[in-house]
């Protein structure tokens, strides 16, 4: 069995076995390189994926070699192969020019931890688009997700956990959200396989449970996609975000969202359920246009946003001026401190205040107990204890 047949498994593994190897490493430039090396490589997986399902068709890998819908599948069409060459694609252009950005905007110490959450982030993203799970596309999702919050909250800017935390929070209602859906689709099909609970799910349709589920998971992965009006998390997480991982989600995180949408609607409900039955076009069709006349009018009323980068630049040569003046004052006051100290010393140091009473010797004997104590002691000690605990037992028995 070649390489090639574990292409699969190696997109997803390969990511997410170099992302503790960067917290091992703990050097910046050896974990740069490492990430570099790991993004270029699932790239090169995932164009190797597309050429094999472009000329060979749809790909079924069985994790563990446990058959579907028993096991769990990775499953590689046209359209996730796709998803995976723009996601291991935009990390590999992302990494090169993100060194600048990161020396910038991240703290030197954290480094290290920016790469692993990077690489933690792209093994989320890479998984939900290959996997064929259920609750594996929600497990990676949250590993995508949880890294993404560490990854915002890395900015210089303490508005950066602000906009870290309100991503949290949306973002935790999203997942509570989709694992209810998918545990409801559970319920009512047995099974966890997304193209088995396509098939599956045709002799419930149109059940609560399962117009609930839809509910569910179209709510949870809306908020995941920022879909309007549940995207208030997106704008203050994008802004305060160091500039590459603004750069890097942009183009990803919410695309795989709306993969993931897209393949619930039409591989697990089926097109005429979800559009014939339900208004579900005309709902997202007023969505977007809301969305798109509200962020126009919102541009539109920013008067000042030419004058937005000179003041921000002038708030960092101020607050860089504070921090210079700040480590200054504490230097003098150390000095001062010193010289007081010293000014006091040489007050008191004088032939009349100081003298000897006793001249140092070596000593003639072990300052230590001695080894014959030492163990007496411990001996009374444990057994002093026992008894005490073997009291305490007997009286707490109820027999």
């Amino acid at each position: 069995m070649s390489i090639v047949t574990h292409l699969p498994a190696l997109q997803v593994v390969l990511p997410l076995m170099a992302a503790p190897l960067t917290v091992l490493l703990r050097r910046r430039t050896l974990a740069y390189a490492v990430a570099l090396l790991v993004s270029w490589l699932a790239f090169a997986i995932a164009l190797a994926l597309l050429w094999r399902v472009n000329h060979e068709g749809l790909i079924s890998y069985a994790i563990g070699s446990w058959a579907a819908p028993w096991g769990i599948e990775y499953r590689v069409d046209i359209l996730s192969a796709f998803m995976l060459v723009l996601v291991s694609g935009m990390a590999a252009l992302v990494l090169p020019y993100s060194r600048a950005s990161i020396e910038a905007e991240v703290p030197r110490e954290q480094h290290y931890l920016f790469y692993t959450m990077f690489l933690l982030c792209l093994t989320g993203l890479l998984g939900i688009c290959i996997t064929g799970d259920a609750f594996n596309v929600f497990v990676f999702l949250e590993i995508s997700s949880l890294s993404t919050y560490v990854l915002i909250a890395l900015g210089r800017d303490r508005r950066a956990l602000l906009a870290a935390y309100q991503y949290l929070i949306m973002g935790s209602i999203g997942a509570t959200f989709i694992v209810i859906g998918v545990g409801l689709l559970y319920l009512m099909t047995g099974t966890l396989n997304l193209a088995d609970m396509g098939q599956r799910i045709a002799a419930v349709q149109g059940t609560r449970p399962v117009l609930a589920a839809l509910a569910f998971l179209t709510v949870g992965i809306s908020l995941k996609l920022a879909l309007f009006p549940l995207h208030q998390w997106l704008p203050n997480a994008y802004t305060y975000a160091p500039s590459a991982v603004a750069a890097f989600l942009a183009a990803t995180a919410t695309k795989v969202a709306v993969y993931v949408l897209l393949r619930f609607y039409f591989s697990v409900f089926g097109q005429s359920a979800v559009f014939a039955s339900l208004p579900m076009q005309e709902v997202m069709l007023v969505l977007a246009l809301t969305g798109m006349f509200a962020a126009s009018t919102i541009a539109v009323m920013q008067t000042a946003i030419s004058q937005f980068a000179p003041i921000e630049q002038h708030q960092k040569r101020l607050e860089r001026a504070v921090e210079v003046a700040r480590e200054l004052h504490d230097t003098l006051a150390k000095r001062s401190e010193m010289a007081k100290l010293t000014g006091a010393l040489g007050r008191y140091e004088t032939p009349e205040r100081i003298k000897i009473i006793d001249p140092p010797t070596d000593p003639t004997g072990p300052v230590t107990p001695g080894r014959f104590l030492f163990m007496l002691g411990s001996l009374i000690g444990g057994i002093i204890m026992g008894c005490g605990l073997a009291t305490l037992l007997e009286f707490a028995d109820p027999a």
